[in-house]
């Protein structure tokens, strides 16, 4: 006959096994749920910054454009308007050309300077995905049945020292055994 004290053992055993890898089922889906919440906050990040570098090239390159469009206009009417020649023309001609030139490089200096940002922040917004994310641990089955029979043996042999410490546990497999428990 099962002792009511081993059932309720058993039981509490049982339960205490369904309530861990409850708990660990749900400490594996908030994980999975912060590393979705991460990686959507990078996703996000990485296409604003992308848009910001993609507008500040268009704006500068348009810059560029319309600085193009004036100085040629600017240089086909010194051509036109020539009153003069030999140096002094090339002397204007190549400065024209010079301002066309610094200007293109500091255009192109502040494009160069913005995909360098870009590239760091890119970097940083990783770094910063690393940090929001969580390790992901799936429920240890085993560990955690491991611990419950570890739980229930404990409450088994407990009941077993009390019965032989009052002297009412028969050994029942002993080969002189006597129904009335003397040996």
């Amino acid at each position: 006959m099962c002792n009511p004290t081993l059932a309720v053992s058993a039981l509490t055993a049982g339960l205490q096994y369904q309530q861990s890898i409850t708990q660990q089922k749900y400490a594996e889906m908030q994980a999975k749920r912060q590393n979705e919440i991460a990686l959507a906050n990078l996703e996000y990040r990485r296409k604003a910054s992308s848009l910001k570098l993609r507008q500040s090239t268009e704006k500068n390159l348009a810059k560029m454009a319309e600085a193009e469009k004036l100085i040629k206009r600017k240089r086909a009417t010194f051509k036109a308007a020539k009153t003069y020649d030999g140096n002094t023309f090339n002397t204007l001609l190549a400065n024209y050309y010079r301002s066309e030139g610094n200007y293109r490089n500091v255009v192109l200096g502040n494009i160069q300077k913005n995909k360098f940002q870009f590239d760091q922040t890119q970097t940083a917004l990783t770094t910063q995905y690393d940090a929001q994310s969580t390790y992901v641990i799936a429920p240890d089955y085993m560990y955690t049945a491991g611990a419950s029979a570890l739980s229930f043996a404990n409450d088994y042999y407990d009941y077993k020292a009390k019965k032989n410490a009052n002297n009412v546990n028969y050994d029942y497999y002993d080969y002189n055994f006597n129904t009335d428990g003397t040996t």
